[in-house]
């Protein structure tokens, strides 16, 4: 089997290697049932690492988006910006119900920056309106080569997917339900744009589920189909192709979301990432007219089901584990694979290029309803690219790990007490990378993954920052992990509440010759709210409270471009009088040296925003404001923005 000559590839890799990954605490080293969202740790590090300079740029934290449905993807992400002509296109599943009664305005939602500035402002985000004539989610966006905007979602209402195109130049949304062949629907969709005149859209789905009133397809739930169109979306030349080597002889059930799609030019790469099953890797070099199958990672157990098949044992599988993995539960191991979080990306030479979450599954033991069980604080992202399959199998080399948790206090473990510190998302602490190369074929990487420094005090759950590494040698030597959450840019404790505090997760990137394009959301408490309600849980666990959609544009040395700039509340002769405030308003003063844009916040211990004074353009010398104010907390921080320079004030408030 591959797996063997793989694992003893990956142990001369690491001898080469060499470095050491900070460990979890033992107490943390238990099994933990799928329904729970927690982790473990304590491996060894295989990752050959080059230290960048640290850059001291800081999260600019261009909100382009809001929502109150905070879950973007199961588990990999899918394309939610898109660049051409110096437009950018981004995209999320947007809801505006400040009540969660199942979101029937959830949609998409859109929003496009041109001509130096978006189309609509942060101040405005409040009229967003999804784009789709009914509810629908999951979108992802393209641009077609005469430059039609492309969204294609899942719609909840009509159980099949939803395309909406817009004609350059237009102002509406043209959208159509795409027509289901397989009597069962289709859902969580994931789309490429490529073709020789970048006119084809690729697209990839799964079947309906039994459990929302679909049905299997070839004897396969959540069956994962193929589609094309190559002439941007107006027929469909392929339909419901079933890629080789997907038949119910080894699959039972395809895991929703735990795939991606890329194109580039007449190559389409596709991936899915295995959970109970292999990682393959599908890829075309005909615009998606043949396609061959290469194993990433072969599953040693074929169909199993933990709650149809019983126990297996050590004899029951072919390999033995040598990377260091949590080991067994009362005899039964546990089996190495993905978390389904993960992406592939295309070199300008045509080679495809994968990472995802590593995890670790085995049989659960104590009769829970999953039946199985995994280890979501594990940490790592793992890296595979074609190369590696391109020899005989005694030679294979299998996925390696390229990023793990940062050891930001160099003591040589992650500083988490408990597994109860870790938020619900469903995969690894370290997860949902999202890879893209450029046409020098450098790579770069995002993920989500816990930052040890910052803890959410009420809950006491551990924040994840969004992180960036990248490669300029193929993927034989990768970056330190640069922290795009960057607050030591600031000048004070005050000044870093806005940002330290920050869970960032679910990020999407795209790259161009001169930067990249990062979205991702943020707010200010750890874990999803959808997921902890879906699977039981007690809804003041997390608070159900609006997320940021965030936008970010870097050099590819990971510098921000049009960075927010921190400045000393003296450089405006900044004062809020009297402090503390016994009032339901404040006073502000401050001095512009030049006509500016001004806008003022309130910022609570929590995170929480008021705007106090929407985005106004003041002429030059002394302004006194008298702000009215919504709600007082104890404690808060006055925040006055002029141009793209902020100012903070730590202010207390007696009631």
């Amino acid at each position: 089997m591959r797996w063997i000559a793989g694992l003893l590839s990956m142990t001369m890799v690491a001898t080469v290697w060499g470095q050491s990954s900070p460990k979890i605490p033992q107490r943390l080293l238990k099994p933990v049932p799928k329904v729970n969202i927690q982790a473990i740790g304590n491996e060894v590090w295989q990752g050959k690492r080059r230290t960048v300079p640290h850059i001291e740029s800081r999260f600019p934290n261009q909100i382009v988006g809001f929502t109150y449905y905070d879950l973007q993807t199961n588990n990999s992400m899918m394309p939610r910006v898109a660049v051409a002509n110096e437009v950018v296109r981004v995209v999320w599943t947007y809801s505006a119900d400040e009540q969660p009664r199942g979101f029937p305005d959830r949609g998409t939602g859109f929003n496009r920056y041109e001509n130096g500035s978006w189309v609509v402002s942060e101040d405005d985000l409040l009229d967003l309106k999804r784009i789709e004539p009914e509810r629908c989610g999951w979108p992802n966006v393209g641009v077609l080569g005469d430059g039609t905007e492309v969204v294609i979602s899942h719609s909840t209402a009509s159980n099949v997917l939803m395309m909406c195109r817009r004609a350059p130049n237009a102002t509406e949304w043209d959208c159509e339900l795409l027509e289901d062949k397989t009597g069962s629907g289709k859902l969580w969709p994931r789309m490429a744009i490529g073709g020789p005149d970048n006119n084809t859209i690729h697209l990839i789905s799964v079947t309906r589920p039994p459990r929302f009133n679909g049905r299997p397809y070839r004897n396969i739930t959540q069956h994962l189909l193929y589609q094309r169109s190559t002439d941007g979306g107006e027929t469909w030349d392929i339909e419901d192709l079933v890629l080789p080597g997907i038949s119910d002889s080894i699959y039972d059930v395809m895991e929703a979301d735990a795939y991606f799609i890329a194109a580039r030019d007449t190559i389409v790469a596709i991936v899915h990432f295995g959970g109970w099953n292999d990682i393959v890797l599908w890829k075309s070099t005909d615009n998606g007219a043949t396609w061959k199958k290469i194993l990433i990672n072969e599953f040693p157990l074929h169909k199993y089901d933990p709650g149809r098949d019983g126990l297996y044992s050590a004899d029951d599988l072919s390999y033995k584990d040598t990377l260091g993995g949590p080991g067994s539960q009362g005899g039964i191991p546990a089996i190495y694979t993905s978390d389904g979080t993960g992406s592939v990306t295309i070199d300008a030479n045509g080679e495809c290029h994968v990472v995802f979450g590593e995890m670790f599954v085995a049989v659960a033991l104590d009769g829970a309803d999953t039946n199985f069980v995994f280890y979501p604080a594990w940490g790592y992202i793992d890296y595979w690219r074609e190369a590696f399959a391109d020899t005989d199998d005694t030679s294979y080399v299998r996925p390696y790990r390229i990023a793990t948790y940062v050891d930001y206090d160099g003591n040589g473990r992650i500083d988490i007490q408990s597994i109860n510190q870790i938020a619900f998302y469903g995969g690894g602490a370290v997860n949902m990378p999202y890879i893209v190369s450029d046409d020098d074929n450098n790579l770069f990487v995002a993920y989500s993954a816990i930052n040890e420094q910052f803890k959410h005090e009420d809950d006491d759950e551990f924040y994840r920052h969004i992180y960036l590494i990248r490669s300029d040698d193929g993927g034989e030597t990768w970056t330190d992990p640069y922290d795009v959450i960057n607050y030591m840019f600031y000048e004070d404790e005050d000044e870093k509440i806005d940002t330290a505090y920050t869970e960032g997760v679910y990020p999407s990137m795209t790259v161009d010759d001169n930067y990249l394009y990062l979205v991702f959301q943020k707010d200010y408490n750890p874990g999803s709210w959808v997921i902890l309600t879906n699977l039981g849980g007690d809804d003041n666990d997390n608070d159900f409270d609006i997320n940021d959609i965030v936008y970010l544009k870097l050099t590819k040395q990971f510098e921000a471009v049009n960075v927010e700039r921190v400045v000393r509340p003296e450089t405006f002769d900044m004062q809020v009088t009297p402090n503390p405030v016994q009032e339901n308003h404040l006073t502000l003063s401050f001095d512009l040296p030049s006509a500016s844009n001004v806008r003022v916040q309130l910022i609570d211990m929590d995170g929480h925003t008021q705007t106090l004074l929407a985005k106004q353009r003041l002429e030059a010398g002394p302004h006194r404001l008298v702000l009215p104010l919504k709600e007082t907390p104890t404690v808060g921080f006055v925040k006055l923005w002029v141009g793209n320079a902020t100012a903070t004030k730590k202010v207390v408030f007696v009631r």
